[in-house]
């Protein structure tokens, strides 16, 4: 007795995946560039080198520490073809920044020194450049007549960003109110409660 099977052979089945650099502490974007000539491709499977895995086609990937890492992809179709590919990428480290002063209020015509005090950053951009003496350096002075929130990033050789932001109010007038009238006893005490500002000096002192 003889028996016959048909057997199909596709052509070769080559994964190909999109792993850029990227910087400590921002998502980096992976993607599944596999194209397949029989079915479709329909199965993932990521190790990004880190301890971290993932089953989506273009996934992203968080990177705790610098170094080169080896991201792994296994890669399948509907017919069953399955292809492994891995590619080094080097994560760099990223900049620190905290843009002082934090969240203030200020006079019209009046000026406030903004300043990033940032690590490991060397280019400043502030926006918007809105009566900024220089929104390319870490400390330009700021004379708004609106209200306006500055965002300043900053960025190191490697192209790995920073953010911060300062929100500065802008008042036409400040009225300085101390609170209502009130009567105490000799050797007694009152809480005395100031509004109209974010600075304030009481007199006398005592």
């Amino acid at each position: 007795d003889t028996a016959y099977g048909l057997v199909y052979v596709f052509p070769i089945f080559a994964g190909a995946l999109s792993a850029p650099d990227g910087c400590v502490g921002q998502p980096v974007q992976f993607a599944d560039n596999t194209n397949t000539s029989y079915g479709s491709v329909n199965n993932w499977s990521w190790d990004f080198g880190n301890g971290d895995t993932s089953n989506l086609e273009n996934p992203t990937a968080i990177f705790d520490n610098t170094g080169n890492f080896t991201v792994t992809l296994i890669v399948g179709n509907s017919v069953g073809c399955v292809d492994t590919v891995s590619e080094i990428i080097t994560i760099f480290p990223s900049p620190t920044i905290d843009a002082i002063p934090d969240d203030t209020i200020i006079c019209k015509l009046d000026q406030i020194q903004l300043n990033a005090a940032a690590s490991g950053a060397s280019n400043y951009n502030w926006e918007p450049d809105y009566n900024l003496s220089n929104p390319n350096i870490s400390n330009p002075l700021a004379g708004p007549d609106v209200t306006v929130t500055y965002t300043v990033s900053v960025s190191n050789s490697f192209g790995c960003v920073a953010i911060d932001t300062v929100h500065v109010e802008v008042y036409d007038t400040v009225i300085a109110m101390a609170g209502a009238d009130t009567t105490i006893c000799p050797g007694g005490s009152v809480q005395l409660n100031g509004s109209g500002g974010i600075n304030f000096q009481w007199a006398p002192p005592n």
